[in-house]
């Protein structure tokens, strides 16, 4: 195994491994948590997942038990944000409010104010939901 594959290997030794005939439910809530957790930690990972030929013995546990497109997906988009938790989201929210027509928008207007812009915000609270 390479180091690259072992170094990702790695990461998903870290990421809860979903047990067979425990509550399903319970199971996919805490590898997504610990899934997001991973892979803020180690973000270089994300790109390598599932782009190596010879992927690793955790790797292949974790692809057994669960298909990661909503995990990874997360990730990526969270990553990306402009912000980070813990950032007053309002100056964010009031260039686009400013820049756009957002009565043309209505859904991204009530996902602004009726849960980004109230305190306690935080994006990872959704990758846990299906």
């Amino acid at each position: 195994m390479s180091c690259s594959n072992g170094m990702v290997d790695a990461v998903f030794a870290e990421i809860h491994l979903p047990r067979a005939g425990a509550d399903w439910a319970e199971e996919l809530r805490r590898r997504s948590v610990s899934g997001r957790e991973a892979m803020l930690r180690h973000p270089w990972a994300i790109g390598l997942m599932d782009a190596r030929r010879s992927p690793g013995p955790q790797t292949l546990r974790h692809h057994d038990a669960v298909l990661d497109a909503h995990l990874y997906g997360f990730a990526v988009q969270e990553l990306a944000l402009p912000f980070r938790e813990g950032d007053d989201l309002a100056p964010l929210a009031q260039d686009l409010a400013t820049n756009l027509a957002m009565d043309q928008l209505p859904h991204l207007a009530e996902f602004m104010v009726g849960h980004a812009l109230q305190p306690g915000y935080s994006f990872g609270d959704d990758s846990d939901r299906p």
